[in-house]
């Protein structure tokens, strides 16, 4: 168990040097977007834009930036061809099942169940803005309730009130997404480890039969960081270090042919083989649904 949370952390560990100066827009009407995905394709570098679409990073000249936001579609852009402003288009996906009816709530079901806010193993960004997918099979337990009313996870953070992003699609590959909502979800956790909620009542999304894909982004934002001191291997020197909140659980699989996969330099690459005990992972994340 050990082995697996320094597996984990072993990617978050390289320094991030910044060039400041772009800004991410709408393309149709000029306003920052803000808390984009940002990487450098095919490489472990990349960050996030602030709350009105601002960012910096060092590129090389035959560098390509990949950038993604729910609700836009995803950008691809040579280094030499960088303006300072970058604009991206709205998403021309059509949102999947989209639901006329209203949640009656009179039976509420938890799947997945957190028995404790404890735990061993952690996965932790770093300085990498990662996605990290988790795909649910259909199950036919879900028939009398098959609305999504909230998610519950199990957080660990070294600051107060870390924030991170929620995505959810329809789908059992993580190649293939098709979103189920407009509005982004966000939410905070406490310092410390925690059970973490998060309300999804009012976007009344039943659970799809293609199976659900939940997204837990990283955010490398200024309000998520977090800075601290460390001894080198040689127990000699202290050093400065630098993390993005909040970190997730892990747990042993609960829901029935779940998988794991993780989006890095714009790609999505699965976690099988990061687990001491092959793909029998998942993260540590309840879901309370409704009829």
């Amino acid at each position: 168990m050990k082995s697996l949370f320094v597996i984990l952390i072993s990617f978050c560990t390289y320094s991030l040097a910044a060039q400041s100066g772009f800004q991410v827009v709408d393309d149709s009407t000029g306003a920052g977007i803000p808390l984009v995905n940002i990487w450098i394709k095919n490489s472990n570098t990349g960050t996030t834009s602030d709350a009105s679409g601002r960012f910096g990073i060092m590129i090389k000249e035959k560098d390509t930036l990949i950038l993604s936001a729910l609700g836009y579609q995803s950008l691809e852009i040579a280094a030499d061809e960088l303006d300072q402003t970058i604009s991206l288009k709205e998403s021309l996906t059509q949102l999947e099942d989209v639901i006329i009816e209203k949640p009656k709530g009179t039976e509420i079901k938890s799947y997945g169940a957190i028995k404790s806010r404890k735990s061993s193993l952690y996965i932790s960004c770093g300085l990498k803005p990662w996605k990290i997918g988790m795909i649910i099979p259909k199950d036919s337990a879900y028939h009398n309730t098959p609305f999504l009313s909230k998610l519950k996870l199990v957080t660990s953070s070294d600051i107060k009130d870390a924030k991170f992003e929620i995505q959810l699609y329809a789908g059992n590959d993580s190649l293939k997404q098709f979103p189920l909502h407009d509005d982004r979800i966000y939410g905070h956790a406490k310092k410390g480890r925690k059970i973490t909620e998060v309300d999804l009542d009012s976007l009344n999304i039943r659970f799809p039969d293609t199976g659900l894909m939940i997204v837990y982004e990283f955010l490398i934002i200024d309000e998520n960081k977090h800075t601290y001191t460390y001894t080198d291997s040689d127990g000699k020197k202290r050093k400065d270090g630098i993390s993005y909140e909040p970190k997730i659980a892990v747990r042993d699989r609960q829901f029935r042919n779940s998988s794991l996969s993780r989006y890095s330099g714009g790609k999505w690459l699965s976690l099988e083989n990061n687990f001491n005990k092959g793909n029998d992972y998942e993260l540590a994340i309840e879901l309370v649904m409704t009829n």
